[in-house]
């Protein structure tokens, strides 16, 4: 049994051998009943279609088990599929419970993901506290968590606009909000639109478009109107998939600006 789970783990990760995904699930199924890791490890294919078809439910069940049976590597998943709804509602208060048991044994992934519950929870403090103690043990994402919250005290600035960018680019998705109302603010539209084109934030900048469209339509309206078509037709051709909706949303919008101000 132990051969075949390690056999399983050559396979799933390419140790000594090409990666195979159906000879590691195979493996992980022979001896999943006698390995909680292996149950664990099935229930990973599962999760991610490695050498089976895709099927979160199933997952579930193995993480379940595997945990009952005593794996901390489980218990971090069974975490994941409670808080990211794999196979299951969500339930953030059983997703904290699976995250601060494996955490007590060390799993450092599930130290941030409490930082991530709590943070939901709008528990700022809790939070901070379980990303500090991931980040202490080397946990990229949880040091970038800390540094927005740094640097979200001080508040954005063309001095630290560029670190708002990069933790985005990170995984922090707190920061776009910041970095769109910065630019919306000081009336730097092309920089905005740019940004917003390259990382498809289409409805974002929609929604700013419109929200304050009356506040400086008799200024720039024809510029207004014309850029906001040309931006909608752009994301179109990106695969945006509400872009026709929009242009006609935004040529209604336009016609009642029109009639207000003439």
């Amino acid at each position: 049994a132990a051969a075949k789970y390690y056999l399983g783990l050559c396979y799933y990760y390419g140790y000594g051998t090409e990666k195979n995904g159906r000879m590691a699930y195979e493996n992980f199924a022979q001896t999943a009943n006698e390995r909680s890791q292996a149950m664990c490890m099935l229930g990973l294919c599962c999760l991610n279609g490695v050498g089976t078809d895709k099927n979160e439910k199933i997952a579930f069940k193995c993480f379940e088990t595997a945990a009952e049976r005593g794996s901390n590597v489980a218990q971090g998943y069974l975490g994941k599929c409670y808080y990211f709804a794999y196979g299951t509602n969500k339930n953030l208060d059983k997703a904290i419970n699976c995250f601060d048991k494996a955490a007590a044994n060390n799993d450092i992934e599930s130290e941030f993901m409490l930082g991530v519950c709590y943070q939901e929870k709008r528990q700022k403090e809790e939070a901070i506290r379980h990303y500090k103690k991931a980040a202490e043990n080397g946990h990229k994402r949880a040091k970038n968590f800390l540094e927005y919250f740094q640097l979200s005290k001080k508040g954005i600035s063309d001095n630290n606009l560029e670190r708002f960018k990069l933790l985005f680019s990170n995984g922090i998705n707190m920061a776009k909000k910041d970095i769109i109302d910065f630019l919306y603010s000081r009336r730097r539209y092309e920089e905005l639109e740019t940004i917003c084109l390259e990382n498809k934030w289409f409805s974002e900048l929609t929604d700013k478009y419109f929200n304050d469209v009356l506040a400086w339509t008799s200024i720039t309206k024809l510029q207004t109107y014309d850029r906001t078509i040309k931006w909608l037709n752009k994301a179109k051709a990106l695969g945006y998939n509400n872009a026709d909706d929009e242009i006609i949303k935004a040529n209604e919008k336009f016609k009642k600006i029109e009639l207000m101000f003439g």
